[in-house]
This record gives structure tokens, sequence and C-alpha cells, in this order.
């Protein structure tokens, strides 16, 4: 899914390192503001999270009934392959030639249906659509297989078109417009009756009785009574154009709802890290206040406690001490060992140096004073 869980980008993101980015700061007054503003932005992420998981959902639904109402333009609504339930005895009764009690038969239900009659023919000898489906035995198009085989000749006959891509709603509509355009205009041929609302061959009379190559068509003047209504499997088609329609504005819908959350965990980042380096920062304001040592006092300090221990064992145990039995003084047979004295004197030095030029100019200051 191009969409991905973009629920996850919050939830679980982390960076590089693996670190948790959007982990819960320590809870300090100062910190109070970017917690809120990170739990907003949550909050925001999961309003936006449920629009994209609907909208997904939608997409599918549309597109999935868009199929749904392809397959019912083939084959007739309800029907995923062909079926000849639909359709009457003889052609002239399923395509417009002859009402039998008001009902057409499978005409206009499946665009199936219409093709049997517009590429074949009760007769023998005759041939249409470049495809000899006569021997089908169209007499009867309940007997056997004989519809279902007479579709399959045409099938096989229409030339086989690079699949589109993606079906457009405006590709359909096109298509379904010049279909329009045909019926509209009639085949000029006819001289004894109106050819209206016929597609294919139609004999001068304006007759679909298929009774010869010549007079292969479907005439829908039956259906079409009136304004209201519509040929079926051009319905389906148009309702096909709708649901691709809906089914492309959710897919515009659940893009946008991506760049949302991109915004939306690029803001958390943001507010994460101000609050981190703010506590960094402070902590270091905390340590540069801290009481600092005076080397040399920690030096006495240390030598002090060497010249306290007056046992060798003692002494030696103790860091940074060092026993000299040769010392006159017994208090300072336990000293400070010479490595300490080196440490001492380094920190000593490194002091001074951050007093920088001052410390120099008073005492130059205090002589000359």
């Amino acid at each position: 899914d191009r969409m991905g869980q973009p629920e996850k980008k919050i939830t679980e993101a982390t960076d590089t390192t693996g670190k948790k980015i959007y982990k819960r700061l320590p809870v300090q007054e100062w910190q109070l503001t970017a917690n809120k503003k990170l739990d907003r932005i949550s909050r925001a992420a999961e309003a936006v999270k449920i629009k994209h998981s609907a909208a997904v959902e939608a997409a599918k639904t549309a597109f999935k009934e868009a199929k749904g109402h392809l397959t019912n333009a083939l084959y007739g609504k309800g029907h995923k392959a062909f079926d000849k339930t639909t359709l009457k005895t003889s052609l002239t009764n399923n395509c417009g030639h002859a009402n039998v009690g008001g009902d057409y038969g499978g005409l206009g239900q499946a665009l199936a249906y219409d093709a049997i009659c517009i590429c074949s023919t009760s007769d023998a000898s005759g041939k249409t659509c470049g495809t000899d489906a006569s021997t089908a035995s169209l007499n009867d198009l309940q007997s056997g297989d004989s519809a279902k085989r007479a579709w399959k000749k045409v099938a096989t006959a229409c030339p086989q078109l690079k699949p589109l891509q993606h079906l457009t709603p405006q590709q359909i509509r096109g298509a379904v417009s010049k279909f329009a355009a045909i019926l509209g205009r009639g085949e000029p041929s006819g001289t004894t009756a109106s050819h209206k609302n016929i597609f294919g061959k139609a004999a001068n009379a304006g007759t679909c009785d298929m009774a010869n190559a010549g007079n292969s068509c479907v005439k829908y003047t039956g259906i079409l009574d009136g304004r209201t209504k519509q040929i079926p499997w051009i319905q389906e088609f148009e309702d096909t154009a709708t649901k691709l329609e809906l089914g492309y504005a959710k897919q515009n819908e659940i893009k946008s709802y991506e760049h949302h959350i991109q915004i939306l965990q690029e803001q958390a980042w943001q507010q994460y890290i101000g609050a981190e380096e703010e506590l960094e920062l402070r902590a270091k304001k905390i340590i540069n206040l801290l009481p600092k040592t005076d080397p040399q006092q920690k030096q006495e300090e240390d030598e002090a406690k060497c010249n306290n221990i007056d046992k060798e064992p003692e002494c030696t145990a103790t860091s940074k001490c060092k026993w000299n039995a040769e010392a006159k003084d017994p208090k300072k047979k336990c000293t400070l060992s010479e490595e300490a004295k080196k440490e001492a004197e380094k920190a000593n030095q490194e002091t001074e140096g951050n007093d920088g030029k001052t410390s120099i100019d008073c005492k130059d200051k205090q002589k000359k004073d």
C-alpha cells in the first residue's frame, strides 16, 4: 500500500540511532509548554489517521463497485459470466424487432447480448463482423449453449485493444456520448422508416430481424420510450464512471492526509529537539554555577590527610599517599606522592590560565601601588 501505515509515523517513529522520537520529556515546569504542544500534535495526528483509514476503505469500496458495474454492463446485472436466462428464444425477440408482451428479452440488458444481435444472423450463409456465428443454430437462443457459443465467436472476432493502465470517467463518458450520437443520428440508408435508436446494419424498413447478413442490428426504441429511461448496460457504464470519480477523489484525499502526517511529524520532532536542547543548556548553566574547588587548597587537604597516617601499610593503601621512612618528622613519613603533586600542579596551572590576564594585572598593579 503506497499509503503505507501513517499512524506508525507518530506512534513508532525513531531517529537514525533507534532512539524513540516522541518519548515523553521529564515533567518540569519549564517543559510543560513543550509537552502540551507535543500532546496537541499527537491528538491531531490521531484525527488525521482516522480520516486516512476511512479514505482508504472508501477508495477500496468505490473501485470494487466500479468493477462490479463494468461486469454488469458486459454480462447483465447480477451475472459474472455469460448467462442465457434473460434471453428470449429468437434473435428478433431479443434485438428489438418484436415486442413480446412488453418483454424485450435481453435487449439492452448486457453488452454481450446486444453484440450477438449486431454480429450474428439466422441466415446459414450469412457472415457478420468478420465471423460466422450462424452455425450455432441461433434460431433458438435457449437451445443448449448456442447463445454462449455465438458470444464467444463475437468476442474472439473483436480486435483486442491494449488494456488501459487507468480507466478514467472521462474515457467512459466519452464513449457513451459517441454511442448516443450514433443512435440519435440513425443510419442514413433508411428509406421507408426512421433508423434512429438503431445500432448496426438495419433493413430499409428499420427492422432488426437478423434475416440476413445485411440486417443485423439492435433497435432500442422499445426501451427508450420517453426521456426517463436508459439502456441498462449504458447506465452501468455511467455508474462505473461515478464510482471511479469517487475512488480517484479518495486517493487524492489519502495523499493529502499522508502529507499532513509528515508535517505533523516534523513539527513534533522540532518541538522535542527544542526541548531537549533547552534541557542540555540548563544543565550546563547549573554546572557552571556550582562552586569550583581551589587546586591549591585541594592539594593541602590531600597532604594533610596523608600526614595523619602513621603506619606504612595504611599509607601505601591510601590513594595519592606515599611512605617515606627516611623523613625526620614522624608526621611527614606518610606524604603526598609525586604523581599526586604533579596532578595538583597541573590543575593549579590550568586554573591560573582560566583566570587569565586579570590576576597577573592585579598583582602587577599591587606591586606598582
